[in-house]
C-alpha cells in the first residue's frame, strides 16, 4: 500500500463528528471500494502461491532429471533442501509473502470501515435519542407530527 492508499484509507476509516450524515452517505462507497481492493489483493496472493508452487514443481522435476542423468539417488531431505534453496523458488516465496502482506494491509482496512458502520449506526441512534430529549427538537417533531394527521 503507498502512501496515496494509506491516505485513502485513512479518509474512509475516520469519522468527522460534525457530518455523520455525509459519514453514512460515503460510507457504502468507500465499502465497495476497499471490498474489491480486498478481492484484487486475494486474487494476487493466490496466484503467487500458485506460482510459487509451480516453481517448486519445476526445480523438482529438474532435479530428479539431473539426478537421473548422473545416475545418483539423492535423498528426499536433499531434494527438498535444494528447491528450497533454488533462486526461482526463493523469488516466488519472496512475491507471495509480499502479496500476502497486501492482502492483510486491505483487509484491515475493510474491518475498520466495518467497525466504522457500526460505530455510526450506535451514533446514530444515540443522537435520536438525546434529539428526544431536547424540548427544542421535540417540540419541532410534536408540530410534524400533528400537521402529518390534519393533512
Amino acid at each position: 500500500m503507498n502512501q496515496e492508499d494509506l491516505k485513502e484509507a485513512q479518509r474512509a476509516t475516520r469519522i468527522e463528528p460534525l457530518a455523520i450524515q455525509e459519514e453514512y452517505i460515503g460510507l457504502p462507497g468507500h465499502l465497495a471500494y476497499w471490498n474489491n481492493r480486498y478481492a484484487a489483493a486475494l486474487e494476487a496472493a493466490l496466484r503467487a502461491e500458485h506460482e510459487r508452487k509451480m516453481a517448486e514443481s519445476r526445480v523438482l522435476l529438474e532435479l530428479r532429471a539431473a539426478a537421473k542423468v548422473e545416475g545418483t539417488k539423492p535423498t528426499v531431505d536433499e531434494i527438498e533442501a535444494r528447491v528450497a534453496l533454488s533462486q526461482d523458488v526463493r523469488s516466488a516465496l519472496l512475491d507471495e509473502i509480499a502479496a500476502q502482506a497486501e492482502k492483510a494491509r486491505v483487509q484491515g482496512v475493510v474491518e475498520a470501515i466495518r467497525a466504522k458502520r457500526e460505530m455510526l449506526v450506535s451514533l446514530g441512534a444515540h443522537l435520536r435519542e438525546e434529539m428526544r430529549g431536547d424540548p427544542s427538537i421535540r417540540s419541532e417533531e410534536l408540530r410534524k407530527t400533528r400537521e402529518n394527521r390534519v393533512g
